[in-house]
């Protein structure tokens, strides 16, 4: 046999056995696996966003991470103030209507926030509570902490379990309550 034909050979049995191992792997070899981890389809960092409308702020929310996935938002450590829930109400702004709320981790799908690992939320009109986790339905605007919270107002300290707050009708109801109830207004 000749010396070309021999190279010419050897080319072809390499690549005989090429196409060879990529239709048919051999057995035995290591299969790799992979992971059904989700991923976020976007992701930010040591965030502040705000939000305007008619030349007013809205919103303000400042953060240390959020991602965004196909059927949530996850929130970690953030600070929010609301300048205008109450604006599309009211046809006057007042200071009374912002509220702040500081939050360890939150998840929101669609109108529902999830919040876990503390809830600061304090209202410029005089109300204020802290729970380790909740429930906040914001088209209904009802909020609901699972376990211990602490609630105050201009009526007075509360404390207890499962808060039920209805922010429409201003209507609070827990389990367990405790408390004082100031009959003046002494604030």
């Amino acid at each position: 046999m000749s010396s070309s034909l021999k190279t010419y050979l050897f080319f072809l049995c390499i690549l005989f056995f090429s196409v060879y191992f990529v239709v048919q792997p051999p057995e035995g070899g290591e299969k790799k696996e992979r992971s059904n981890e989700e991923v976020a389809t976007l992701e930010i960092n040591q965030f502040t966003l705000y939000s305007i409308r008619e030349s007013k702020p809205e919103l303000l929310v400042v953060g240390l991470k959020a991602l965004r996935y196909d059927d949530r938002e996850e929130f970690f450590d953030f600070f929010l103030a609301n300048f205008g829930l109450q604006r599309e109400k009211k046809k006057d702004f007042k200071q009374e209507d912002i509220e702040y709320f500081k939050v360890g981790h939150a998840i929101k799908k669609k109108d529902m926030y999830w919040f876990y690992k503390g809830i600061d939320y304090l209202s410029e009109g005089g109300m204020s509570f802290v729970a380790k986790e909740g429930i906040y339905n914001s088209s209904a605007k009802i909020f609901d902490s699972i376990g211990y919270f602490q609630f105050q107002s201009q009526e007075g300290n509360f404390e207890g379990e499962n808060l039920h707050f209805d922010g429409e009708k201003q209507v609070l109801d827990a389990n367990n309550p405790k408390g004082k109830i100031w009959l003046e207004n002494s604030l």
